[in-house]
């Protein structure tokens, strides 16, 4: 399945190989990776003097390793368009290994007949073919979430749990898939030390998410940096608490699949 879907989508989506991210890209993870790229991978200026996203300035990401991967590959692949062409094949590869993966999560409990019908009618939807033609963390996430769950399913705790912390260093949402995965252990009787432990593992990502909230109100909200480009992730003034709270009303609003996830 999974070969079989990456050919398919390599030779039925080759004309979008060459294409430039789209805009939402290119305010966000290329922006930085770009400045990264020009500016010799120069985190320091980029925490202390760089504007954040929210006054237009490149520093969108800075707690994601996603950005300096692409500056990485726009060393390692110029000119730049050529990684472009290498994000696009990485981003196939993501949406291959979700149909492969989705088979091996269903074909025990519904056969493989019906295991890769439903993999294929989850491929072949436009929404997903546009994901799998542009280049962007979502099918990354969505890959790695799957992967972490198969391994919850598994019993497979470490890699799971190393899976969701790779997640979740490249974009917080995936802390809300950890909280679901820790739920599976809340629900149920704490019957040993290791339970406690692999619950306290799966809540590492959670921990990480706010720790670089008050990381960022300590780098970017001092009174000795720049005033204007003190908003990478909220608004001068705003508390930790209100930000967290925002963001968490902002995704159950606006991206019913998070609802969908904790359900």
């Amino acid at each position: 399945m999974f070969f079989g879907m990456w050919i398919f989508l390599f030779f039925y989506r080759m004309s979008a190989l060459g294409n430039p991210p789209y805009w939402d890209s290119i305010l966000g993870m290329f922006q930085e990776g770009i400045w990264l790229y020009e500016n010799d991978f120069n985190y320091l200026k980029l925490a202390r003097e760089e504007l954040g996203y929210l006054a237009g300035g490149p520093r969108t990401y800075f707690f994601s390793w996603l950005p300096g991967l692409y500056a990485v590959l726009m060393h390692v692949f110029p000119p730049v368009k050529s990684t472009f062409v290498f994000l696009h094949v990485l981003n196939f590869f993501f949406a291959a290994a979700l149909a492969g993966m989705m088979v091996r999560l269903l074909h025990k409990r519904v056969g493989y007949a019906l295991a890769i019908g439903t993999s294929l009618a989850m491929c072949l939807q436009p929404m997903f073919i546009a994901q799998a033609s542009m280049m962007g963390s979502d099918l990354m996430l969505a890959g790695l979430c799957l992967l972490g769950f198969w391994l919850y399913v598994q019993r497979k705790h470490a890699w799971a749990i190393i899976t969701m912390i790779v997640a979740v260093t490249v974009k917080p949402m995936p802390a809300l898939m950890s909280i679901c995965l820790a739920g599976g252990f809340v629900l149920f009787p704490l019957k040993t030390r290791r339970d406690l432990l692999l619950l306290a593992g799966y809540l590492v990502p959670v921990i990480y998410f706010s720790g670089w909230a008050r990381l960022a109100a300590w780098l970017f909200f001092r009174p000795d940096t720049n005033p204007i480009g003190n908003d990478t992730f909220f608004p001068a003034g705003a508390s930790r608490l209100e930000y967290l709270r925002e963001q968490t009303h902002m995704m159950f609003n606006q991206v019913p699949d998070v609802m969908a996830l904790v359900l």
